[in-house]
């Protein structure tokens, strides 16, 4: 485990780009172009990216996840047989998929499968345009409206901010969140029948959250239920004190970007989203929190099916739980680094903000799925 001695070669063989990105566009490593309105919030411009010489340079450990990223996504390629199977979870503008396309095409070509679940319509939309624009066509694919849960039951879940992975189901799906949603929404007749036209209709509650805050707010409710949300804010801002949050400082946008639209979305589960595939070569997560739910009443069958994961973990005790989780099932841990940390090794030293939990099933099949 963290053996990153192992993998210090792990890119031998492969050019970085350079070259002219379109106008509006920036490159990675390996030629993936991404759409600058997929980073707006941070500040990107159309005018002031692409359109000139770019010399990119190999993934380094001093870049943290995205070194982890970027060797799983490598390894997974020069593994695969005859075809080549990956999913990710809350796939944001489809980063990670375009990311194991280009890899796979760099060290080992041949047919693949994404598959891209991703509930904030937006990123979806854009998962679609970023697929595109770097010579994936999106038809060939499953790109999938859902989050990602334990059961088929629709998920409270905050859309907005897309492109910033901001969201966070965790928070609003729980029961006693929606209680106090429900007790927010009933505090008078006429909130209720607004609220019941607009959920029946619209898949919407009339509700708003801060993602960065994480607090909520609620402009038409009475006396009564702005209470409600107050005292439920009041509780987070204490956790706050006593709780390390993700760095947002790079996080920007325009007034109101961050505020979530809470909504009744579609849930597909572990099971839905494997049912298809005999094999999976790679299956990529960063579904804030969501991993402590999402795993663990399917393991039976992410460990029939899958044989390399990569979580970006959200919480110590989450992290921890699912790195047991897995050495339970067999699963050799190939890099375990928990969230919100810094890390000193002979190769550099990095820091984390999600955590870093790299698995590799043994028992993996090796029969090749016809999807």
């Amino acid at each position: 485990m963290n053996a990153i001695a192992l993998f210090r070669d792990v890119f031998d063989g492969i050019v970085p780009y350079a070259g002219v990105p379109p106008q509006g566009f920036y490159p990675d490593w390996l030629g993936a172009m991404t759409d600058v309105a997929f980073r707006a919030y941070q500040g990107l411009s159309r005018d002031g990216v692409g359109g000139t010489f770019v010399q990119t340079r190999l993934p380094g450990i001093e870049d943290g996840e995205g070194w982890f990223e970027a060797v799983n996504q490598v390894e997974a390629a020069r593994e695969a047989r005859g075809r080549f199977v990956m999913i990710s979870l809350g796939a944001c503008y489809g980063a990670q998929a375009v990311g194991s396309y280009l890899a796979l095409k760099a060290v080992n070509p041949m047919p693949c499968k994404l598959v891209a679940v991703e509930p904030e319509p937006t990123n979806l939309e854009w998962t679609a345009r970023h697929f595109r624009d770097n010579g994936i066509d999106p038809d060939e694919h499953w790109l999938i409206g859902a989050a990602i849960g334990d059961s088929n039951a629709p998920t409270l879940f905050p859309v907005g901010a897309p492109g910033s992975g901001a969201q966070n189901s965790m928070s609003t799906n729980q029961r006693d969140s929606r209680e106090i949603y429900a007790r927010a929404l009933t505090a008078s007749g006429r909130r209720a029948k607004a609220a019941l036209r607009s959920l029946l209709l619209d898949h919407r509650t009339g509700l708003k959250r801060d993602l960065l805050s994480g607090a909520e707010s609620d402009e038409d409710a009475n006396l009564r239920a702005g209470l409600i949300l107050a005292m439920r804010r009041m509780r987070g801002n204490l956790a706050e004190l006593f709780s390390k949050r993700p760095d947002t400082s790079a996080l920007t946008g325009e007034p109101g970007y961050f505020l979530g639209d809470i909504r009744l979305i579609s849930t597909v589960t572990m099971q839905d989203v494997l049912g298809p595939f005999d094999r999976v070569d790679y299956l990529e997560a960063d579904i804030q929190q969501s991993e402590s739910i999402v795993f663990a009443p399917f393991m039976d069958t992410v460990s029939r099916k899958v044989r390399r994961i990569h979580v970006g973990t959200h919480g110590q005790t989450v992290h921890r739980n699912l790195s047991a989780l897995f050495r339970c099932h067999g699963w050799d841990i190939v890099f375990d680094y928990e969230p919100n940390s810094v890390h000193q090794t002979p190769y550099g030293t990095f820091s984390l903000n999600d955590g870093v939990l790299s698995a590799v099933n043994p028992k993996a099949p090796y029969e090749r799925s016809t999807i």
